[in-house]
C-alpha cells in the first residue's frame, strides 16, 4: 500500500506562510502543487527559496505599541459662600444655580433652615484610595456651619474612602467628620432630572430635621 507523502517541517511551514498570505492553492500528490495563485510565480519561488530570509525580516517588524490611558484627574475641593448657617457639600464644578438652587431652597425650607447662610464645599474628580475627608473639613471648617448637608454618593465615597450609597448611608450613619448636624440625600442634578427621588430625600430630610432637634 502506497504511504502517503510526508511533509517536511520546512513544507509545512511554507503552507503555512501561504495561508496567512491569502495564497489561493490545492494540494495534489505532488507537494507544493498550487492552482491559480494570485501570486506572480517569481514571487512565489523567492518565497521558496528565501524562506528563512522571509521569516526574519517578518520577525522584525515591531507590534503597535498599546495605549496607555490618561491618568486619572485629580480631586479638587472649592469652597464658597457665608459662614455660621448651612453647609452643603456637592459634587459640582461651582454652587448650584437657577432650578438646582431653587429646589435646594425648598428642600431647607422643609427643614426650617431656609433663613440661614449657604456656604458651600465642592468636592469634584476622582479621589485618592482612602478619600479625601480631612481635606474636606479642613476647607469646611472656616464656614463653622452648624448644619451640614452632604449630596451624592460620590462625596460620600470622597469623604468616607470607600464606596457608600446614599440609602446605606441612611440605613447605617457614619461620622463623616463634620461639626454639628449632618444630612445626607441625593444630588441636586439628579432630584431635578428623575423627581421620584424626591419622595426619598423628603424622608432623608425629615431624619436630617430630627438630628437637629
Amino acid at each position: 500500500m502506497e504511504q502517503p507523502y510526508a511533509y517536511t517541517l520546512q513544507q509545512k511551514a511554507l503552507l503555512h506562510d501561504a495561508l496567512m498570505a491569502g495564497l489561493a492553492f490545492e494540494v495534489a500528490e505532488v507537494p507544493l502543487a498550487y492552482y491559480a495563485a494570485p501570486v506572480p510565480t517569481p514571487v512565489a519561488a523567492a518565497m521558496i527559496q528565501n524562506y528563512q530570509t522571509l521569516s526574519q525580516t517578518a520577525a522584525e517588524v515591531k507590534p503597535t505599541p498599546l495605549a496607555i490611558p490618561e491618568p486619572a484627574p485629580a480631586c479638587r475641593i472649592w469652597q464658597a459662600g457665608e459662614a455660621g448657617g448651612v453647609l452643603v457639600v456637592v459634587g459640582t464644578e461651582s454652587p448650584p444655580q437657577g432650578v438646582a438652587l431653587h429646589l435646594l431652597h425648598n428642600m431647607l425650607c422643609a427643614v426650617g433652615l431656609a433663613n440661614l447662610p449657604l456656604g458651600f464645599v465642592g468636592v469634584v474628580g476622582v479621589a485618592p484610595h482612602g478619600g479625601v475627608g480631612p481635606e474636606v473639613i479642613a476647607a469646611a471648617t472656616p464656614l463653622a456651619a452648624p448644619f451640614t448637608l452632604v449630596l451624592g454618593q460620590s462625596v460620600l465615597a470622597a469623604l468616607s474612602g470607600k464606596a457608600m450609597g446614599v440609602e446605606g448611608w441612611q440605613a447605617a450613619p457614619q461620622n463623616l467628620g463634620f461639626a454639628g448636624t449632618v444630612g445626607v440625600t441625593y444630588p441636586l442634578e439628579l432630584l431635578t432630572s428623575k423627581p421620584l427621588f424626591k419622595g426619598l430625600a423628603w424622608q432623608h430630610l425629615q431624619r436630617w430635621k430630627a438630628g437637629a432637634q
